[in-house]
């Protein structure tokens, strides 16, 4: 949080990126290979860090990059059968939304 009020973006996308792989090692059903292998790709396509969240037949993925990268970054996931959306920061969390149809 402290990272995030401080605006060290960078600082709190390794912070994400060091809580996913912490969080791997509580329980081997925490990923999976599919899991393992789109946060890969995102990390190679310029994603700082990252998390994974929700359970069971839903959830999503969060990665964090920079400015400059951010569009590879979405076109690399795109690309691989997965659909980015943007998120922002608001002071009750992170907002995320589609148009319906």
């Amino acid at each position: 949080k402290s990272s995030l009020l401080k605006g060290r973006i960078t600082e709190m996308a390794y912070i994400l990126d060091r809580s996913w792989a912490y969080k791997k090692e509580t329980a081997s059903a925490v990923s999976n290979e599919k899991l393992d292998q789109l946060y890969n790709l995102a990390r190679r396509s310029g994603a700082i860090g990252g998390k994974v969240s929700g359970a069971g037949g839903g959830g999503f993925m969060m990665f964090m990059t920079t400015p400059e990268n951010r569009l590879g970054l979405v076109e690399a996931l795109n690309n691989s059968g997965t659909r980015a959306s943007p998120v922002k920061f608001t002071g009750l969390g992170c907002e995320t939304w589609q148009a319906p149809g």
